[in-house]
């Protein structure tokens, strides 16, 4: 990623902006936006999957064509994560051949041999066991020799023939039909009904299959940030201390999806700077948005699914 954070890094010096203007220009951290210009894809190893937005932003707010750069940063990060899995196989690895010769010298160390115990031999265990042998093989020899050749002589002499016999068919009793099973419809509900002014505006979604993964995307129709994270239960405190928060800026006609896996009580957190005109949608099914009669800046919108 060298080469393409030369390339953004040349671009800002040719424009005559500086970190800092970057950073209140695009609402990407200053350290971010130095690893960016320094290649320093190991930055991003924790947020890999956000790295493109970053650049995508960043090239943007430099006046550049992300396209022309997304097979080069495709190809950077592809060779990042197969060396960071080579990197686990060989760590790992290592690990289990540390635990064998570990568990190897300690078995050695603690290792009781059993004291040899000399057993005399007993000579009629022996003799009954060798006479046994004896009989048998005779009683063997004598069956082999007299009693078999007539049993199979007889077997072949006698043959019964077993006449065919008319089963008569039983009517087969008509099937029952099976009761068709109606599929699970995904319904998303206003609750409730948004007043003019409210800050948040709350929607339940019913009609899904519990574990199964929920798209939630969002199309936006101009230039604005949003905020979003999930949650379990009551809402917590502080939003940015959730593992899937996210907040920064996003581009016109820019389309995203975030993925939910569907557990009762989860709660889909959506917080946009500028929404006007876009569009949201949970598995293809719209989020039904209420007319504003007036510019709102800063609107909430909350997505919890009830499992009713």
């Amino acid at each position: 990623m060298e080469n393409l954070g030369k390339i953004l890094q040349a671009r800002r010096h040719e424009l005559g902006f500086s970190i800092s203007e970057m950073c209140d220009k695009t609402k990407i951290s200053e350290d971010r936006l130095e690893a960016i210009e320094a290649g320093n894809i190991e930055f991003f190893n924790a947020e890999l999957s956000y790295l493109r937005f970053y650049i995508r932003y960043y090239a943007q707010a430099l006046y550049l064509d992300f396209d022309d750069y997304r097979q080069e940063l495709d190809d950077d990060v592809l060779n990042f994560e197969k060396t960071q899995s080579l990197k686990k196989i060989e760590l790992t690895r290592e690990s289990n051949v540390n635990i064998s010769k570990r568990t190897q010298r300690y078995m050695k160390s603690n290792t009781v041999k059993p004291p040899v115990v000399k057993r005399s031999v007993d000579f009629l265990v022996v003799i009954f066991i060798v006479g046994s042998l004896v009989i048998v093989s005779l009683f063997a020899f004598i069956f082999v020799k007299s009693i078999w050749p007539n049993l199979t002589s007889s077997t072949s002499d006698q043959q019964t023939v077993i006449p065919p016999t008319d089963t008569p068919s039983v009517p087969s009793s008509p099937s029952t039909p099976s009761t068709p099973v109606t599929p699970a419809v995904l319904t998303i509900t206003q609750t409730p009904v948004y007043v003019a002014g409210d800050a948040t505006i709350h929607y339940t979604v019913k009609g899904y299959t519990a574990n199964d993964t929920l798209k939630v995307s969002v199309k936006y129709a101009s230039q604005s940030w949003m905020t979003y994270a999930t949650w379990v239960g009551t809402q917590p405190s502080n939003l940015a201390t959730l593992p899937s928060y996210d907040s920064s800026m996003k581009a016109k006609e820019l389309s995203e999806v975030k993925e939910v896996v569907a557990v009762d009580k989860t709660s889909v957190y959506l917080r946009f700077g500028y929404i006007g005109k876009s569009t949201i949608m949970v598995n293809d099914i719209p989020v039904v948005l209420p007319e504003f009669k007036t510019q709102v800046d800063v609107i909430n919108i909350v997505l919890e699914l009830t499992g009713e």
